[in-house]
C-alpha cells in the first residue's frame, strides 16, 4: 500500500478530485455570522471551512462541526443556563429534554455498511462516493461491532508495509496499535442534550443508534445535528 501511495502526487489528486468541476475556494471571512458560516458548512456539505481575514490576508482559523457543536454544548447545555432554563420554562430546555426519535433527528434508511470480509478498497470505494469519513462495521447478525475510518488506512500504511487494499476490514481493525472498539453508540429514547454533551466529550463525528440487543439501526452525525439547528 506504501507503494501505491509514493507513485501518486498532489497533482494526480487535485485532477481526479476536480475532474469535470470547476474548483471553487469555499471559505468565509472573520466578519461572518455564525449561523452563515453554519450554512456554507451544511449546504456544500464541508468537514472545515477555511476563516480568511482580509486585514491580515491569511486564513485565521477552521471552522469545524466540532468546533460549533462545543459552542453549543457550552452555551446550551451548561449546567447553570439548564438550572436558568428549567426555572424560566423556557422552549430550550424542552428542546434539550426531548428525544431524538421525537424530534427525528439522525439517518435509518440506506445506511453504508461493511462486513468483517469486506476489502479495505471496497471500503475506501464506499468512503468516497458517499464522502464519509467512517463506516459501521456490523457481525452476521447485524450487530454493531466497531468502526473502519480513514485514519485506519493511514495508520496501516504507515505502520505495515505489507499491507494491501485486498485486506478484510476485520484484518485492518486487528492490527491497530489499540485495543478496544472506535465507536459510540447511542439510542432513539436519548435527549438532544445527553447526545450533544456526549459529542463534546468523545470528540467524534458519528455516533451509531442500536437496539436493546446491539443490531444497528442507524447514525447520527455532527451534520444532522447542524442541520437541525439551522432548520
Amino acid at each position: 500500500m506504501n507503494e501505491q501511495y509514493a507513485s501518486q502526487t498532489i497533482g494526480n489528486w487535485l485532477n481526479y478530485a476536480t475532474e469535470g468541476q470547476e474548483w471553487v475556494w469555499r471559505h468565509v471571512e472573520a466578519d461572518t455570522s455564525l449561523y452563515d458560516s453554519c450554512r456554507v458548512l451544511a449546504d456544500h456539505s464541508l468537514h472545515y471551512l477555511p476563516v480568511y481575514s482580509r486585514e491580515s490576508n491569511m486564513v485565521v482559523q477552521m471552522l469545524t462541526h466540532v468546533k460549533v457543536l462545543g459552542f453549543l454544548r457550552e452555551n446550551l447545555t451548561t449546567e447553570k443556563l439548564m438550572k436558568k432554563a428549567v426555572e424560566n420554562g423556557s422552549s430550550e430546555y424542552k428542546l434539550l429534554q426531548s428525544t431524538l426519535d421525537r424530534l427525528g433527528i439522525g439517518t435509518f434508511k440506506d445506511l453504508a455498511v461493511l462486513e468483517f470480509s469486506t476489502p479495505v478498497v471496497d471500503c475506501l470505494q464506499t468512503m468516497a462516493r458517499r464522502r464519509l469519513t467512517e463506516l459501521p462495521v456490523i457481525d452476521s447478525e447485524g450487530k454493531f461491532v466497531d468502526v473502519f475510518s480513514r485514519h485506519d488506512v493511514f495508520e496501516l500504511s504507515k505502520r505495515d508495509r505489507e499491507a494491501n487494499s485486498k485486506m478484510s476490514v476485520i484484518e485492518a481493525i486487528r492490527k491497530r496499535p489499540i485495543d478496544g472498539s472506535m465507536g459510540h453508540c447511542c439510542r432513539r429514547q436519548d435527549c438532544l442534550g445527553a447526545i450533544i454533551d456526549a459529542f463534546g466529550r468523545f470528540k467524534v463525528e458519528r455516533m451509531y443508534f442500536v437496539s436493546d440487543k446491539n443490531q444497528l439501526e442507524g447514525v447520527i452525525s455532527l451534520s444532522d445535528l447542524l442541520r437541525f439547528f439551522l432548520g
